[in-house]
């Protein structure tokens, strides 16, 4: 790459004083991403970005081996959904055939019933842009509503489908964001949550709560239209006797439940009942007349309450009835059933599933309890006793399963993938942070590897949002360890692993210590003798993004290749775009001078200087609405500006038809993966050649 240069990008002399602190902020105009001098800007960085991959050799092996882990039939992680029919229990849920671009809608009657595809986004759009994102399957079965997002768009398009014919109904809708739909028990209708980025969008409140009757042409009841609310995304829950709506509000770090009276006029005194109010962790389920709800509030680890909504209107909802009470682990998540409550608790990120009856009080585990494994997507329905969920490890993609109390525990689905699970060994250690705080960490190699020998290291972190990150497949993370690589997930501050705490230690002005963690997660490779620095590349997106440019400006000279794929990275100019309002609970205000101070002591756009870094992939989608391109492409030029050499590049990539959470076609999520491991590789000591070959001894076909 001798005599490679950077595109050029204009420097201006922006500056400005913010709470008496001199702030320069010479790409400023890369903010409009819109103008055309930008877009050129754009262009001009990806013709760079193309010839530097040219430059790092043929990619064919690992999109091969990455086509073998990722096209497979396979069950989705969202939950299925369960409807009782005059015929049997009907079930809905989302499947990707091998050769799907992306899941399917498909249903079967019974547990044994066969696949019918009731919506192939596939037929729609030969492109494959257009993914299936939500459903909500009518009480009788007979109609689903779902939504449909474009090229990775947070909007969704709603559509009603007959399931008898499979014909779309003429109902139309306006596009919004995270749509939230709760039945009428008589499936004559429904009730939808307007939700938005902005806190008004087509002269509608965000959070505005509407009712739609079947076949309706006429324009749709507004029944609840919050106003002056903060940054928040509403979910509705239930509706119990056709007059009480059961939502939740959730913001950054707080949610709260609240019931709505059907019956009464708004401004009514007892029009809407706040039953929890700022819980930082909050869940809610309908089950027999009972609300149960999971919170953190008053228990940082979680504790499961119950409310009788046949006395709601009397009840004292600052003493509800306790279920389960705070435990020793975080508790994940939770579903009733007749006489038991099914919970799951995270023990050192771990997912295990028990099971409480209610009659004696007693608890038992039923999964999870050997293994490392995620556990997720619980779902029944009333009037039967069946609860599915979803498992995955990180190295075996989703797999279905079925429990009865009575009958025990049954798996339903088991993908069938090019991969031998005993080659590989997942296990976790712990390590200590910058203040003595003990920090997990998963490691996953090859099981015969040898640590005595250095070996190429691939750190994930996020550490945000209370969010926790168990284990799970990834083809990424796969290839890696076949290449005799170590992967590692840490359990960063800021996440929710261990509840409430965890979370709120790695927030504000504390989220030094989520960067802390991320680099004394790299020292320990390096201190243990596993990794030298030249062989430690780190990763995240979105917040991850931001944790891995903060470490990475922070500690330069401890890693050789960082991704960060959608980042933050101007933290004092976040606040520009309408969405970061739901950040400041967790990020804090750069308006406020306290807040300002922390902001910029870590803001990783701010804190380039004149040195050498890393090698640098930044990854931006065209149709991410959540964080703004501002942040990357500032970060990338500002890198650019200090280092004339390429030897240790400084990327961009752009991503068309593509949003936040990707969306993408399955080829295209593999030309990605393949991409960043190509990135990572060549910035690694090692014969890259040699590790390919690896790839080609590692391909097998075995049922897991």
């Amino acid at each position: 790459m001798e005599g490679t240069e950077y595109p050029k990008t204009r420097v201006d002399e922006v500056v400005e004083t913010i709470h008496g602190v001199e702030v320069r902020d010479p790409y400023r105009w890369l903010e409009n991403k819109d103008d055309p001098e930008v877009q050129d800007w754009i262009k001009r960085q990806m013709e760079f970005s193309k010839s530097i991959f040219e430059s790092f050799g043929d990619q064919e092996p690992i999109k091969e081996r990455l086509r073998e882990l990722s096209l497979f039939d396979s069950i989705s992680s969202k939950p299925a959904v369960i409807r009782i029919t005059n015929q049997d229990m009907r079930l809905f849920y989302l499947f990707r055939y091998k050769d799907d671009s992306q899941m399917r809608l498909c249903y079967q009657d019974g547990i044994e019933g066969k696949r019918v595809t009731l919506i192939d986004p596939n037929s729609l759009d030969s492109e494959g842009l257009t993914r299936l994102s939500c459903f909500f399957p009518s009480p009788d079965g007979k109609f689903v509503v779902c939504g449909f997002s474009v090229g990775g768009s947070d909007k969704n398009r709603i559509q009603i489908i007959s399931v008898d014919t499979k014909k779309f109904l003429n109902d139309e809708f306006i596009e919004h964001v995270s749509p939230s739909i709760v039945w009428l028990s008589d499936s004559k209708g429904f009730y939808y949550v307007y939700n938005s980025f902005q806190s008004e969008e087509n002269g509608i409140s965000r959070g505005s709560i509407f009712y739609h009757e079947l076949n309706s042409s006429i324009s749709d009841p507004c029944i609840h239209s919050p106003k002056n609310r903060p940054f928040e995304i509403t979910t509705l829950i239930g509706c119990f006797n056709q007059d009480r709506l059961i939502f939740t509000r959730t913001r950054a770090t707080a949610s709260d439940c609240l019931i709505l009276s059907l019956r009464v006029h708004e401004k009514s005194d007892n029009y809407l009942l706040s039953i929890i109010e700022n819980s930082p962790k909050l869940k809610a389920r309908l089950r027999n007349n009972l609300l149960y709800i999971l919170t953190q509030k008053s228990a940082s680890k979680g504790k499961i309450l119950s409310f009788d909504l046949k006395t709601i209107d009397e009840i004292d909802t600052s003493r509800p009835n306790i279920v389960l009470e705070e435990r020793e682990h975080s508790i994940e998540d939770f579903i009733p059933l007749d006489d038991f409550l099914i919970f799951i608790e995270s023990q050192n990120a771990k997912s295990i599933m028990f099971r409480l009856k209610f009659s004696s009080n007693q608890i038992i585990p039923i999964f999870g309890k050997k293994e490392i494994v995620r556990v997720s997507s619980l779902s029944s329905c009333e009037n039967n006793n069946y609860l599915f969920f979803v498992t995955s490890s990180f190295h075996h993609p989703f797999e279905q399963w079925v429990y009865n109390p009575a009958r025990g525990l049954s798996k339903i689905f088991s993908p069938n993938v090019a991969l031998e699970p005993r080659k590989f060994i997942s296990k976790q250690v712990w390590f200590q942070s910058h203040d003595g705080t003990k920090v997990p960490m998963f490691l996953l190699h090859k099981r015969n590897l040898d640590l005595s020998k250095s070996c190429p290291v691939l750190l994930f972190g996020y550490g945000g949002f209370g969010e926790s990150h168990n284990p799970g497949y990834s083809p990424l993370h796969v290839v890696w360890n076949e290449i005799d690589g170590i992967y590692a997930v840490v359990g960063l501050r800021g996440g929710g692993e261990f509840g409430k705490e965890w979370h709120f230690d790695g927030i504000r002005e504390k989220k030094q210590n989520t960067i802390e963690d991320l680099i004394h997660a790299a020292s320990w490779f390096i201190e243990n003798k596993i990794a030298l620095n030249e062989q430690v590349g780190i990763r995240g997106s979105s917040n991850g993004g931001l944790v891995v440019l903060s470490a990475m400006v922070q500690k330069p000279y401890l890693f050789c290749s960082v991704f960060a794929g959608s980042p933050l990275a101007d933290m004092i100019r976040f606040i520009i775009q309408p969405l970061s309002k739901y950040w400041i609970p967790e990020y804090g205000n750069p308006q406020e001078p306290d807040d300002f101070e922390f902001l910029i002591s870590y803001s990783p756009y701010h804190n380039v200087r004149d040195r050498m870094y890393p090698s640098t992939l930044v990854h931006l989608a065209e149709n991410d609405t959540r964080v703004d391109h501002m942040h990357a492409m500032k970060m990338l030029a500002k890198l650019q500006s200090f280092n004339y050499s390429v030897s240790n590049p400084f990327l961009l990539w752009f991503q068309k038809s593509a949003g936040h959470e990707g969306g993408m076609p399955m080829e295209q999520w593999i030309d990605f993966w393949s991409l960043e491991l190509i990135f990572h590789l060549s910035n690694y000591k090692i014969n890259i050649s040699k590790r390919l070959t690896l790839l080609n001894r590692s391909s097998c076909n075995v049922s897991i």
